[in-house]
């Protein structure tokens, strides 16, 4: 949302900001443990080692909602003249007052109505299944158990031991994979775990992991029944 109303405002366009809470400067989404190879694997191992329920207490807790990196907010800072920044609920005013332009849209914010040419929706996504339509029809057909919205899948990231041919990966996946499935880091561990349940590095047993010094024990082999092959035939001919 930021990157976006900054792009509006260095179009040279007035913009209003809105968040609801105030925003928070962070470099990272997570806490720098999470990224730090000296600390990842014990966080990883801690949150494992927890049930469900407790998983998700420390997906919200790690998490700790949007927040924006210091050179943005920076930017933010910079700009303030032509970048206003509201904070609070905001609503959509669907009737149009004869007062007021026919093309202009009315936001309502404490109180008070403001109009606008453009609205820009830069808040994401919900993590929440069920408010997802594609997913709520899944859960709905194959329903399984939900954990706060996020859903209770399979070790190996599918979605049910009937429905073993539908996996997901992302932020969905964060009971399973960690607090990081919907960053980079996350995205690789679920992408090894489904690669794992697919078969899709068999290929690697046969060539890239294969045993180098194989061929010499293929060719003893075949020499040895060379050998043998000679032996009898020699003795073929004694007989003869």
């Amino acid at each position: 949302a930021v990157q976006a109303a900054l792009r509006v405002v260095g179009d040279g366009h007035r913009a209003v900001l809105c968040s609801r809470r105030e925003m928070q400067s962070k470099h990272f989404d997570l806490p720098v443990r999470w990224f730090d190879y000296r600390s990842s694997n014990k966080c990883l191992f801690d949150f494992y080692e927890e049930p469900l329920e407790r998983r998700l207490e420390q997906i919200k807790r790690a998490r700790d909602g949007g927040s924006v990196p210091p050179l943005y907010l920076r930017k933010v800072q910079k700009n303030r003249s032509r970048l206003e920044c509201w904070v609070g609920d905001i609503s959509y005013c669907p009737e149009t007052k004869s007062t007021e332009p026919a093309d202009a849209i009315a936001i309502s914010y404490k109180g008070a109505r403001h109009h606008f040419d453009n609205v820009i929706l830069a808040c994401g996504i919900k993590p929440d299944l069920t408010a997802l339509p594609f997913l709520a029809d899944l859960q709905k057909k194959w329903p399984i158990a939900l954990h706060g919205g996020f859903p209770d899948l399979m070790e190996d990231l599918s979605w049910s031991p009937k429905q073993d041919h539908l996996y997901f990966v992302g932020a969905m996946a964060a009971l399973r994979v960690g607090p990081d499935a919907g960053n980079l880091m996350g995205h690789r561990r679920a992408a090894n775990i489904v690669a794992n349940a697919l078969d899709c590095r068999s290929w690697l047993d046969e060539k890239v992991l294969a045993n180098p010094f194989q061929q010499l024990f293929d060719s003893d082999s075949d020499s040895d029944s060379n050998s043998d092959s000679d032996s009898q035939t020699d003795s073929e001919v004694l007989e003869e």
